[in-house]
């Protein structure tokens, strides 16, 4: 799950937390520098667009 982590960190085998990492395998992450608060409002009004006209975008994708 973490390939890179500094000595001293627990090290976890593939298959060791099965829920983990199917949540994993099937989340959307977006980086977000902590420093760039209008990134991540960009991000937050890309969704919200979506989601606002998810029933046009469902119907023109069969069109």
């Amino acid at each position: 799950m973490f390939p890179i982590l500094p000595d001293g960190w627990p090290r976890y085998r593939p298959g060791q937390f099965p829920t983990t990492e199917t949540l994993s395998r099937h989340t959307l992450k977006l980086p977000v520098p902590h420093e760039d608060d209008g990134l991540a409002e960009g991000y937050l009004a890309a969704f919200d667009k979506i989601w606002t006209h998810r029933h046009e975008l469902k119907d023109g994708a069969h069109a």
